[in-house]
């Protein structure tokens, strides 16, 4: 089973499942409370926002692995072809590419991959090949982009291109992205994803300094003090703003 209709099995699955524990849910509510429709459906209704919601995050946090997994493998040559356009899906994903889709496997008129940045629609052909790329592929995307109505086809492989298949792709305005083009589509998506964890970090590393800034006793700002006699005269320590009322004392 291809792994297309082993995804699209499992989805239809999981509806089914969903479909049925909804149902479940909405005809509890129906005998517990029927008399109360409004409250019935209230419950419904927070029900499915909260089903859409975890589904949601679990896309997300899948999809998330696989664009990380897909910027690290150096496995080309042992993917199928239906792997490899998942694994270009990925990468452009992983680079800022948004509305990126995997077309059907047949007939999608030479193009395995749509995708969007900067305003530009893109039209890809994605081949997993043991050897050079020749022109019919070019000529495939540059027909299907007119289809897909994209603006920029390119012909993404694991390979490189034939001289016949560069010299049209010129002639027609065809990118062509070979294996050393994804090895910098994926460092690119890398330094992408090591910034934005960094952000992350910082914005949490600031949101916890803010937390132990809080006075525990009245939930008040601790402000930087230094104390001006006493044996700890001339330390820094942190006091509450709400001082004298609340004497509590953060040492540094």
């Amino acid at each position: 089973m291809s792994k297309t209709k082993l995804k699209n099995k499992r989805i239809d699955a999981l509806c089914s499942g969903l479909s049925m524990l909804t149902t479940f849910v909405a005809v509890s509510l129906l005998v517990k409370y029927h008399n109360h429709w409004k409250l019935v459906l209230t419950g419904i209704i927070l029900f499915m926002i909260a089903i859409l919601l975890v589904a949601f995050l679990l896309i997300y946090h899948k999809r998330k692995k696989n664009i990380e997994k897909a910027l690290q493998t150096d496995k080309y040559d042992l993917m199928s072809g239906e792997e490899f356009e998942h694994f270009c899906a990925d990468v452009l994903r992983g680079n800022g590419f948004g509305g990126v889709e995997v077309t059907q496997v047949s007939g999608d008129h030479g193009v395995d991959v749509i995708a969007s940045k900067d305003g530009k629609k893109y039209a890809i052909q994605c081949k997993r090949y043991s050897k050079s790329v020749g022109n019919k592929a070019v000529q495939e995307v540059y027909s299907g982009k007119d289809i897909y109505k994209a603006d920029i086809a390119v012909v993404m492989t694991n390979s490189e291109f034939t001289k016949q298949a560069m010299e049209d792709a010129k002639k027609l305005g065809v990118e062509l992205w070979d294996r050393d083009k994804i090895y910098e589509l994926q460092m690119a998506g890398l330094v992408q994803i090591k910034e934005k964890f960094s952000e992350e970090k910082l914005l949490k590393d600031s949101v916890e300094d803010k937390r132990d800034l809080i006075c525990p006793k009245c939930g008040g700002t601790l402000v930087l003090r230094t104390a001006k006699k006493g044996a700890n005269a001339g330390s820094q320590f942190y006091g509450c703003s709400n001082f004298p009322n609340c004497k509590f004392i953060k040492d540094l």
